[in-house]
């Protein structure tokens, strides 16, 4: 349980150190794979950083932490931390799963009631979904009667083609079983909608021209409230029109290899650093009490399930 909680905590503050990072950094700035690209290392980065261990990180806590936990662990509220908060954990996360499976059977199932036209590269399922259009994988989702070669529908067509043919799906999915896993962590969260928001950003540039931001304008804001998030909504918020209709216009803005890399000198110092400073100088053996006290504990704790056992 103690290591279980202390990899939590140094997951929250290095997801948090990362996501200060992009804020500051990478934000509303259009290099757009560099920032997809972060995002995705958003997870991984979050989730294996508690694991390095270095030489002179310690084993136990020292006597004076130890004696408080265990003060805790015998206490009355010892079978709800042991035994009722990892069932909280897990149902949750079974629940968040579950609704993931179930909004990819449901988008499935639509793909079996629509007419299929196997075209290069995808997979156009003609359906008269409120939803479409929008993508999934290599499935083109397109409502009948709209023309995909003019006007508004080809600019469309041309978005949800870069969904395709860039893999956001993979991306979005992997995030959303992330999250049902590590739903304790906000930053996952966070890391999720905003990439889910990138992803916007890449279609929208291979779709529209710089200079075509009026049209933009009016084919985002009468389509934006569609299916483009199919298995788990999202929901654009009207801070997120607005950052897709600036973005369109703005230009890339140039910096010098040595200041990127610079900056992330100073995220690579910073992680270590949390990470370090959350750990302990040396290591502090169990004395022969604190070890007795958690014999005594597993002890206490074997009895208790045993007489749970029975009495089912």
């Amino acid at each position: 349980m103690e290591n279980v909680f202390i990899y939590i905590v140094q997951s929250v503050l290095a997801t948090a150190i990362l996501c200060g990072y992009y804020q500051v950094f990478l934000k509303n700035k259009k290099h757009h794979r560099l920032n997809r690209a972060f995002l995705i290392l958003f997870f991984p980065l979050g989730l294996l950083l508690p694991l390095i261990h270095v030489t002179f990180l310690p084993g136990p806590l020292p006597s004076s932490i130890a004696e408080k936990v265990f003060e805790i662990s015998e206490s009355k509220w010892s079978y709800i931390l042991v035994g009722i908060l990892p069932a909280i954990y897990f149902f949750v996360s079974m629940s968040l799963l579950a609704i993931v499976v179930i909004s990819v059977h449901k988008v499935l199932q639509l793909r079996k009631q629509s007419s299929i036209h196997k075209e290069k590269n995808f997979c156009l399922v003609e359906t008269t979904d409120d939803r479409a259009p929008f993508s999934f994988f290599n499935n083109l989702f397109w409502k009948k009667g709209v023309d995909r070669n003019a006007g508004e529908g080809a600019k469309i067509f041309l978005h949800e083609m870069a969904h395709i043919i860039q893999h956001h799906s993979y991306d979005r999915l992997a995030c959303q079983l992330t999250c049902a896993v590590c739903w304790m962590n906000p930053f996952f969260w966070w890391a999720q909608r905003e990439l889910g928001t990138i992803h916007e950003f890449l279609a929208d540039e291979k779709s529209f021209a710089p200079d075509e931001t009026d049209q933009f304008a009016r084919t985002l804001l009468s389509s934006y409230s569609g299916g483009r998030d199919l298995y788990q909504h999202i929901g654009f918020s009207k801070s997120d029109i607005a950052r897709r209709i600036r973005m369109i216009g703005k230009s890339v803005e140039k910096q010098s290899w040595i200041l990127r890399s610079s900056k992330g000198f100073v995220l690579l110092s910073c992680l270590v650093i949390i990470l370090i400073a959350n750990s302990y100088p040396t290591h502090t053996p169990r004395t022969d009490d604190e070890q007795k006290k958690i014999e005594a504990f597993e002890k206490k704790l074997r009895d208790e399930r045993s007489q749970l056992v029975q009495k089912q």
